[in-house]
């Protein structure tokens, strides 16, 4: 583990700062793109430190072109003899729009090609490889000798990328060397929902999880004494207020209202009210009129097709094709043939993607739309290495469970595409 400290922004004292932290004995140095630019904080930083990591928590990628952060990065990377470490971020769309006034669309997949385009331009000046980057958000296809900085011996800096929520957090995983964890998290948030989505997005890439590095800014109060601990603490307060009304973080929010692992809830139901006291926590719903449906009759009792996979190869299949579904429905359509199923996604704008595995399968052919979402979260739940799936036609709910096992059942219904 290594430990590093937070920079403030002071022009007169910015280096005697950074060299009283490595003199500390911290291992690295972060600045953060609030009102003052980061990359030029390190470039003044470099000079003053030997052995500081400096990293940049975060730039604001959608502010700035790819080849603007790259010309930037690669010359903080060489003043610094190779320490620098790009901490990239998003930021939100209201910002992006209207304080940058940049374009802000599909923020995971834009985030991807972000990071490859970098590569490919420090490819073209550090290998020399021609520069030919021909995305959907970015293009970067002319670089000609009098603008091309050359190779650098310290080679590319590191790229982190700041992520809250899952398809970013996969993005992370899958092309960049690490993963900046929001201050605003919680153990519970980082160990259910981040860190599974940093796996997937490694597998994807066929990348060893312990390949990506994991860096954690905490929201610290402390002080020598009780003045310098209460302003520290309403600090850190008003820091978590300013998140907490932030719409991208309302996941952490929702996951930390719900009931935790420890502890025991009484249960108490009443003819019109229903109450559960949870510690020094009671809380008590309202009971509403009605009957429950009849759950039984969604369960297809005997589906006349089955099909049998591994399911980590569906899943993986299925969290592949949904980076091109549509974001509102996340709608795909699975097409199932003798011994092989079709995964397939497109959206509005006009990208597609498909994917065949191998499965066990003997029945006639079929196509069914499904909210792909559903679908991974039934095979998240599974045990087991096999899973088998029952359908019985094109307008059929799909029963998923673990063969040979009855202890559950999940069923998705079907979604017109």
């Amino acid at each position: 583990m290594l430990l590093d400290a937070a920079l403030d922004f002071a022009p007169s004292g910015l280096a005697e700062q950074a060299r009283l932290v490595e003199a500390q004995g911290y291992d690295g140095a972060w600045v953060s793109e609030l009102s003052h630019e980061p990359l030029l904080t390190l470039a003044t930083i470099a000079g003053a430190t030997s052995t500081l990591q400096l990293g940049t928590g975060i730039v604001v990628a959608f502010g700035r072109s790819p080849l603007l952060t790259a010309m930037m990065a690669n010359d903080v990377q060489l003043l610094s003899h190779g320490r620098v470490i790009l901490g990239l971020g998003s930021q939100v769309k209201a910002h992006i729009e209207h304080r940058y006034s940049m374009p802000w669309t599909r923020p995971a997949a834009r985030m991807r090609e972000y990071v490859l385009a970098l590569r490919a331009i420090w490819s073209s000046w550090h290998e020399g490889t021609p520069l030919d980057f021909r995305g959907e958000f970015y293009n970067h296809t002319l670089m000609t000798p009098y603008f091309n900085p050359g190779p650098n011996e310290f080679g590319a800096p590191a790229v982190y990328l700041a992520a809250v929520g899952e398809r970013m957090t996969e993005v992370a995983g899958e092309v960049a060397d690490g993963l900046m964890v929001h201050s605003f998290t919680t153990e519970r948030y980082l160990r259910e929902v981040t860190l599974p989505a940093l796996v997937r997005g490694c597998e994807r890439a066929a990348k060893a999880p312990s390949d990506v590095a994991v860096s954690l800014a905490c929201l610290i109060a402390t002080g020598d004494n009780d003045e310098q601990l209460g302003l520290a603490t309403r600090r850190a307060r008003a820091r978590i207020a300013f998140y907490g009304s932030t719409p991208a973080y309302k996941g952490v929010l929702e996951l930390q209202r719900v009931l935790t692992d420890e502890g025991v809830a009484d249960l108490a139901i009443g003819t019109n009210h229903v109450r559960a006291q949870i510690g020094a926590i009671r809380f008590t719903s309202k009971l509403i009129d009605g009957r429950f449906p009849d759950y039984s009759r969604v369960i297809p009792a005997a589906p006349a097709a089955a099909i049998r996979a591994d399911r980590d190869v569906l899943r993986q299949a299925l969290q592949r094709t949904a980076i091109l579904s549509n974001e509102k429905y996340r709608g795909i359509r699975v097409a199932v043939k003798k011994d092989s199923v079709t995964v397939q996604a497109h959206n509005p704008e006009q990208e597609e993607a498909e994917e065949e595995i191998e499965v066990s399968y003997e029945g006639k052919d079929l196509e069914v739309g499904f909210n792909v979402n559903y679908l991974l979260d039934a095979l998240s739940a599974i045990d087991g290495q096999e899973v088998e799936l029952g359908l019985t036609d094109s307008n059929s709910s799909c029963l998923i469970r673990s063969p040979g096992s009855s202890n559950a059942r999940y069923v998705v219904m079907p979604m017109r595409l």
